[in-house]
């Protein structure tokens, strides 16, 4: 962010009371909750039931472990993954990518 940009919320900021702040605070939450949801749909569009992933697990093996498997269900926060070696896993958009 733009030192300006900074600088000029900070004082914005000096000239509001508690009860603006906290109203402020509110705004902000719903918002980053909101941009959270928009990501989190646009991550769903891109898997469907069937295709082929993969995922690094240090659940089961600390040095990690490339696991792969199908989607069985498109989740809000996660795919379920069915692998042959190891079961079902529930893994979350930001550690998984589609098998080469």
């Amino acid at each position: 962010m733009d030192e300006k940009i900074k600088k000029g919320m900070a004082k914005f900021m000096k000239g509001l009371s508690k009860e603006e702040l906290l109203l402020l605070n509110k705004m902000a939450i719903a918002q980053v909750r909101e941009l959270n949801r928009i990501k989190g749909l646009e991550e769903q569009k891109k898997y469907q039931v069937g295709d082929h992933v993969e995922f690094d697990s240090k659940k089961r093996n600390p040095f990690g472990e490339t696991l792969r498997g199908d989607v069985v269900s498109v989740n809000s926060k996660t795919l379920t993954v069915l692998t042959i070696t190891s079961g079902k896993w529930r893994v979350h958009y930001d550690y998984i990518r589609k098998a080469a």
